[in-house]
């Protein structure tokens, strides 16, 4: 982001955007450290706090275009994740499963059973 702030200012000082005395103060500001907090900024001419509003604006619009490619990315692997089984849970033994499952099926009735104990006679 620091790239692009300065490569604004930069490129307002080659525009001619700038007057001498503001050049003057952001040349002194270079030479001492640059901001040293928000409020350094307030003390500086309008002209001035416009011109390092906006670089740090373009730096911080760019800092998010450089994400999109990586967000893109991210999306596209997110397409191919498979389901990954947790190890930890224990999966039920498919006999219990079977005992479940024969104590939900209704037993037959007493006149089917006769009926079929009569047929079977036959």
């Amino acid at each position: 982001m620091n790239a692009k702030v300065n490569s604004y200012i930069v490129g307002q000082i080659e525009s001619g955007t700038i007057s001498g005395s503001d050049l003057d103060i952001l040349a002194a500001l270079y030479s001492s450290g640059g901001l040293t907090s928000i409020m350094s900024l307030e003390g500086l001419p309008p002209t001035v706090q416009q011109i390092i509003r906006d670089a740090f604006r373009n730096g911080v619009r760019w800092s998010f275009m450089s994400l999109i490619p990586w967000v893109a990315l991210e999306a596209i692997l997110f397409l191919f994740l498979s389901k990954i089984p947790d190890g930890d849970v224990q999966q039920p033994d498919q006999n219990e499963e079977m005992r479940d499952m024969e104590g939900q099926m209704p037993e037959p009735s007493s006149s089917q059973g006769e009926n079929m104990a009569t047929e079977g006679q036959k």
